[in-house]
């Protein structure tokens, strides 16, 4: 039986990056451009609610929004989850850069971990990672159109002025404040310069390529909308399967929600996803890779693919990075691959004394779907 099968072209969702320096209209060009892909819209302000100056501005559409204080990637996962629940048709994040440096951002997360474990940086970034990870695949994932704000790295570059002739100095973005290669996660990467000009620097979309605008809006959108529309539809995700997995990627009190409907929901996609984000938790908590080791074979004798693949690839690049880390740990102190505590036993596939329990489990559930 061949594993590959004939591609097609399927319905999809926009993910669309707007990067530019200070001034150059990210938010402005986010409302606008929103406007096209649909009716509903929700932001995500990260920026102590310089989005909500825009309501009510003739030209703009309206929306909805939530105003994050923190900026951990959770918090954000937790936003998009929820826009997903609540049926809005375009969800835009203003802005994706304070994810990686915002308060309770990435690099202050490895800040903090850094410091706990003798500024090990490699420590550090093993626990990080995966919390980074979890957030690009809500991203990548969700069921929503997505616009995604990201603040320019700024240089400024001497500019010859039109009118005078004269040489001045032009404020010019280098790259997203970003970790490196989040624009790989998008469909369509838009640059914003100090005149509000628009240039898309990657689409997969051929009739795209190159397109130049002054101040870009609504038709922008509606041009994204037509394409991605251009396909075969995709079965639209349940109101149950939304509201499952709000609880299920709650952050910080998720596990035993989870876990119940690992157990519970006879639906496979359902509990392949509440166990892939139980997986995810799991690399955040566990802190050896001899942990991981054991999850991988549990994942291993899976029958159901949907869910074992999937795990097994997590698993794998986390146990890389891991041992890595164990390696660098050890090094600078001995004693630090010893302080971690055993695997909870509420994991599926954690305690040596419930593992034969939960695969009979398994097996029964599987046999009923």
């Amino acid at each position: 039986m061949t594993m590959f099968k004939k591609a097609e072209r399927t319905q999809a969702k926009a993910r669309v990056a707007l990067i530019g320096p200070s001034g150059s209209g990210k938010t402005y060009t986010a409302l606008r451009v929103a406007a096209g892909l649909g009716t509903r819209i929700a932001v995500i302000d990260t920026e102590h609610g310089s989005a909500s100056k825009y309501a009510g501005v003739p030209g703009l559409p309206e929306f909805d929004v939530l105003e994050l204080s923190r900026h951990h990637p959770d918090e954000y996962i937790q936003a998009i989850r929820a826009a997903e629940a609540e049926g809005y048709d375009v969800l835009i994040i203003d802005s994706l850069s304070h994810a990686w440096n915002g308060r309770d951002g990435a690099l202050e997360l490895v800040d903090r971990e850094a410091k706990g474990n003798r500024d090990n940086s490699f420590v550090a970034w093993a626990k990080v990672t995966p919390l980074h990870t979890r957030l690009i695949d809500a991203i990548t994932g969700a069921q929503v159109h997505l616009v995604a704000t990201m603040r320019a790295k700024t240089e400024y570059a001497l500019t010859r002025d039109e009118k005078s002739g004269k040489m001045r100095p032009e404020k010019v973005g280098v790259g997203p404040v970003q970790r490196d290669g989040m624009e790989y996660e998008f469909d369509f990467v838009v640059e914003l310069d100090a005149t509000h000009t628009a240039r898309i620097t990657k689409t997969r979309c051929a009739s795209l390529d190159g397109w130049v605008e002054e101040c870009a809006g609504e038709a922008f959108g509606e041009r994204i909308a037509t394409w991605l529309a251009d396909g075969v539809p995709v079965q639209p995700t349940s109101g149950k399967w939304s509201a499952l997995i709000v609880k299920a990627t709650a952050p910080r009190s998720a596990l035993q929600t989870m876990l119940a409907i690992w157990r519970g929901e006879p639906n496979t996609l359902i509990r392949a996803a509440a166990l892939l984000e139980c997986a995810g938790q799991f690399l955040v908590v566990t802190t050896r890779a001899a942990e991981i080791a054991n999850a991988i074979d549990w994942a291993e004798q899976s029958e159901d693919m949907r869910v074992g693949t999937e795990v097994l690839a997590l698993w794998r690049r986390a146990l890389d990075e891991r041992m890595v880390a164990e390696e660098a740990a050890a090094a600078s102190e001995p004693d630090l691959a010893e302080a971690a505590g055993d695997s909870p036993e509420t994991w599926p596939w954690g305690g040596a004394d419930e593992s034969d329990e939960l695969e009979a489990e398994r097996m029964e559930m599987a046999d009923a779907e």
